[in-house]
């Protein structure tokens, strides 16, 4: 169930929210939709790939585990990693365009498992409660939390707009391609991901200077640098697969 209103910092003002992330919230999945202005500090670490949605558009996701239900990165300390993709962190906090003031304005989910009004009292929730931070200062200004939830979603608002240019790019120049991911976790386990396309390299390669410079141009040429540069983190995710099976 949802319950999604618009942020307001008078009825909302007693509102905290937990910003754990742990598989309580929906984190352990393997894989995070992104977006092209958030590649820069997400390819250091996790490998980059495209997915198909279900009206046949693609988007770009990061692998973060092997099997369906598993975030190699995550534990019941949290998300180790130096970036963490925005859709992770926006919690129960969405964006809707205000037709009237012609304005984004922020929208909180008051029945996402996150949210707290002050009223847990139940024994498996004390740890909810305990790290909880306020939405609102007394007084009503934002909290650095709250500023830090409208950056997120700013990266993920211009993140949707970005990232059809740049699949429109790439398409323009046929340079997708599926691939096959796979992960030998031991010389008996072999971890498949089905459904996955990168970048062509043979045909990125060959663009001619036109077509780099358009590219580049357009911010796109590095985003394809790092696409490719990112496939080697695969290689990490197995060591880690390997690293959480020991005793």
């Amino acid at each position: 169930m949802t319950q999604i209103v618009k942020l307001d910092n008078v009825i909302h003002n007693n509102l905290s929210v937990d910003p754990h992330l742990s598989a309580q919230y929906g984190n352990s999945v393997n894989q995070a939709l992104i977006f092209p202005n958030e590649m820069t500090a997400l390819q250091k670490e996790y490998p980059i790939f495209f997915r198909k949605d279900q009206n046949g558009d693609f988007l770009s996701i990061i692998l973060m585990g092997l099997d369906h239900d598993e975030n190699l990165f995550l534990d019941d300390d949290g998300w180790h990693a130096n970036a963490i993709p925005a859709t992770h962190q926006a919690g129960p906090f969405s964006l809707s365009y205000d037709e009237d003031n012609d304005d984004y304005l922020i929208e909180i989910d008051l029945d996402n498992p996150r949210v707290n009004d002050g009223n847990m009292a139940q024994a498996d929730e004390e740890a909810i409660v305990q790290r909880a931070v306020p939405i609102f200062l007394p007084q009503g200004g934002q909290s650095n939390y709250l500023q830090h939830v409208e950056k997120i979603l700013h990266v993920i608002r211009t993140g949707v707009q970005f990232s059809a240019n740049f699949f429109a790019a790439l398409q323009a120049l046929d340079l997708i391609q599926p691939v096959e991911v796979g992960v030998h976790v031991t010389d008996t386990q072999y971890h498949s991901i089905p459904d996955l396309y990168s970048i062509n390299e043979e045909k990125f390669n060959n663009l001619n200077e036109e077509q780099l410079s358009m590219m580049h141009k357009n911010g796109l040429l590095a985003l394809c640098y790092f696409i490719l540069a990112s496939r080697s983190n695969i290689n990490a995710l197995g060591d880690r697969k390997r690293a959480r099976a020991r005793p």
